[in-house]
């Protein structure tokens, strides 16, 4: 079934909500219902393309099925559904929305459902728990910040691998500074990245100015 176009109020909510850069809880609970036909009218295919990127190299590692993968950001379960298809079933979800978490629980993906903020959540009980970590598009303005790069690697046994992706402006920004965070974490030896690479992101994507095309960089990380 062909999805349908973004009305002008779904752009207007979304560009409004990137632009404070604040309440993400609320946005998300408020829109998760609606979450994956916005996905599917705005081009959003990042997490698709992470969740790709990811088994791609958990093949070239000859990773076990049954390794256990934490999706951070999992929203509806867009990425773990790709992980899932591909038969990796060992998936735990993270998400500050609830009720975006109630939407990925009716799909059957994940084993366990974790509401969490990372910014301010102690994930002390989960540290070391996973074999691998995936995050896709949830860092950025009204998203997750720099600092809570800090508690992927925490979350990971040694040797496992990180696979974040960022919006190409996002990257960029100054003001939001993953580059330098990534840059400082590598250096204090947390993880070594392993690949980096420019892909699509959306077709659609909705901003001020209009909808427009963008690209993200999808990024691999092994932990030490």
């Amino acid at each position: 079934m062909a999805s349908k176009d973004l009305s002008e109020e779904e752009k207007n909510t979304f560009v409004k909500f990137v632009k404070d850069n604040t309440e993400t809880k609320g946005y998300y609970n408020d829109n998760a219902t609606n979450y994956d036909e916005f996905m599917r009218a705005s081009g959003g295919v990042y997490p698709i393309v992470g969740a790709k990127k990811l088994l791609l190299k958990l093949s070239e590692i000859s990773c076990p099925r049954d390794a256990k993968i934490a999706d951070v950001g999992a929203g509806t379960g867009i990425a773990g559904q790709v992980l899932k298809e591909n038969g990796y079933t060992n998936l735990t979800a993270f998400d500050i929305s609830v009720v975006m978490l109630d939407e990925a629980k009716k799909k059957d993906i994940y084993s366990e459902h974790i509401e969490c903020d990372l910014h301010e959540t102690d994930l002390t009980e989960y540290y070391r728990k996973f074999d691998h970590v995936i995050s896709s598009g949830s860092f950025g303005f009204g998203l997750m910040k720099s600092q809570a790069l800090d508690k992927m690697p925490s979350l990971v046994k040694p040797g496992g691998l990180v696979c974040v992706s960022f919006r190409e402006t996002n990257l960029a920004s100054e003001e939001l500074r993953f580059k330098q965070k990534l840059k400082e974490m590598e250096e204090k030896g947390v993880w070594k990245e392993t690949s980096c690479e420019l892909d699509e992101w959306s077709n659609n994507w909705p901003t001020e100015e209009g909808t427009i095309s963008v690209k993200g960089y999808y990024m691999i990380f092994q932990v030490r």
